[in-house]
């Protein structure tokens, strides 16, 4: 049975890696804790998994890198797990990204920690113990290597004596405390908050909170704008760093109370916003003579073509990383019946193939009577979009929301404050208004408001319209009275038409109403990537609250 999509979409995946390297229950239960609190709305739906599995991680929408014990031993189980590749792949495409102690160290280009844990023959596997100068670029001679004012001349290793390599995310060096200091470190400390108000994770935390500290190795990034929260211990020294996505702490949260909890709840709320930035950008990929396409103002006329495949189009769209498709059969809208469902179907197959996590696809176009909607899910989309329909057949409307709970879109096509009809080719005289109301009385909860003079044209989305529209229908954050099997389904609107770049993205992302935004002719003709639409998405949905 097709999930309700109010689950499939807030549901939220967050994995602590399993490399074999200490606390990761403590990690997990903490979390699991800080979820439960966090999912208090009723929609929001974290899921905490512990996984060694590469392709499990690599399909969750946050990574949490724990750890207890020695650099070198955690750098060769992540290597052999293959895991060290998902923590670069996740923090390269911004996903959230958390790292704990160990998991905090490991992101550096080297450490201090001589043989690191390592077993004598671990030492001699190619790779696992280089030499800073073999690496160029990497660990340079000279890099992090003198010692700071107060620090002993000769502590720590120099250039050449061999350091155990980190994961370089982050360029700096892992210290060990200056001699004469009990080592490990191990209690509370109190942190230093830097930009307290810049950083998610710190939301809550008060000043001078103290949290749970065990590390005998402290970190010493090159760049000062990482860190995050300093404490003291003989020296002053980096508890946390971040950038962007990425937070990693030298304390454990899980052992550090009321604060650390406050702390991992931010956390989940971070990768929350990101998976909803995810679900917010549509691609857009019209479908016309078996080819990618796009029109200007729907006019069949002034075609752009832009691709022969329109399989290898999508596959690279959610390469890049999009979560959702927004596929029209513009040859079914205009003959009044679907007419490219098996291109529609090779896309479903080829970009789930191609996708690390859930891709839903939904389409529009000719899908005017069940037997068509029943085709088109059984093609592989995951939500039909019914225009015509919803003036022509309300019965079936009714029927079809009713079957297909949350999977049903109304397609609200505007031009001049009228709607169009098949295949915007005909004025069905209503204002959108009206439609509008009809598609709520019908048990309607999600719309999609295209602005037809804007459609193509790069001129930018008619926000106002569908701020107008989403008042009509009634508040599109709170709930409706249709409720399924996941409870009342809340009303959803989705932007379309004359997205120009980012900064629109941003702009439909920062509006309450605001449920995704599609973009099409600003991403086929360079002006907007992928990864810039989610990351311009992320900052609307935070500035949003």
């Amino acid at each position: 049975m097709r999930r309700s999509v109010v689950e499939a979409e807030t549901e939220t995946v967050i994995a602590v890696l399993d490399y074999g390297m200490g606390n990761l229950r403590s990690v997990a239960k903490a979390l699991e804790r800080a979820a439960q609190d966090a999912a208090g709305d009723g929609h929001l739906k974290p899921r905490i998994l512990v996984t060694s599995d590469p392709a499990v991680a690599r399909s969750a929408d946050g990574i949490v890198l724990p750890g207890v014990g020695a650099f070198g031993a955690a750098m060769a189980n992540l290597r052999d797990r293959g895991l060290d590749r998902v923590v670069r792949e996740a923090i390269s495409e911004s996903r959230p990204f958390l790292g704990i102690c160990l998991g905090l160290q490991l992101l550096f280009e080297e450490s201090e920690e001589r043989f690191g844990g390592l077993r004598p023959e671990e030492r001699l596997r190619p790779g696992a113990w280089p030499a800073a100068e073999q690496e160029p670029g990497l660990g340079r001679p000279g890099r992090g290597s003198q010692p700071k004012a107060g620090q002993e001349q000769g502590q720590g290793l120099q250039p050449g004596q061999g350091l155990p390599r980190g994961l370089s995310i982050l360029q700096g060096r892992v210290r060990r405390f200056p001699p004469g200091l009990k080592v490990p470190q191990i209690g509370w400390n109190e942190l230093k908050l830097i930009d307290a108000a810049a950083n998610p994770l710190w939301r809550g935390v008060p000043p001078g909170a103290y949290t749970y500290f065990v590390h005998s190795y402290y970190v010493d990034p090159e760049d000062p704008a990482v860190v995050a929260a300093t404490a003291h211990y003989g020296v002053e020294f980096a508890a946390a760093v971040r950038r962007g996505n990425l937070f990693a702490v030298q304390f454990h949260p899980e052992k550090s109370s009321t604060v650390g909890l406050t702390m991992l709840r931010n956390f989940v709320w971070a990768v929350a916003r990101s998976r909803k930035a995810a679900d917010f950008v549509l691609p857009a990929v019209d479908l016309r003579g078996g080819r990618a396409v796009r029109l200007v103002q729907g006019d069949p006329a002034r075609e752009t073509r832009y691709a022969d495949d329109p399989v290898a189009v999508a596959r690279e769209l959610v390469r890049q990383g999009a979560r959702r498709l927004h596929v029209v059969d513009l040859d079914g809208a205009l003959a009044g019946e679907p007419r490219q469902l098996e291109l529609v179907a090779r896309i479903a197959e080829a970009v789930r193939q191609e996708a690390r996590w859930q891709v839903r696809i939904e389409l529009g176009g000719g899908l005017r009577t069940s037997d068509d909607v029943e085709a088109a899910f059984a093609a592989g989309v995951d939500d039909v979009i019914l225009g015509s329909s919803l003036l022509a057949d309300a019965g079936l409307v009714a029927e079809l929301v009713r079957r297909h709970l949350g999977h049903v879109m109304a397609g609200i096509d505007v031009r001049a404050g009228r709607v169009a009809v098949r295949g915007w080719q005909e004025e069905s005289g209503l204002e959108a208004r009206a439609v509008v109301r009809r598609a709520v009385a019908l048990g309607v909860r999600r719309f999609i408001v295209t602005d037809i003079g804007r459609d193509g044209t790069l001129a930018g989305p008619n926000l106002e319209l569908v701020r107008e529209l989403a008042e009509v229908a009634g508040e599109p954050t709170g709930p409706s009275e249709t409720a399924g099997a996941g409870g009342p389904v809340p009303l959803e609107f989705v932007v379309s038409g004359g997205v120009r770049d980012e900064s629109d993205v941003e702009a439909a992302a920062r509006l309450p109403w605001a449920a995704g935004v599609v973009v099409g002719r600003a991403l086929y003709d360079g002006r907007v990537s992928v990864g810039q639409a989610l990351a311009a998405a992320r900052r609307g949905l935070v500035a949003r609250g």
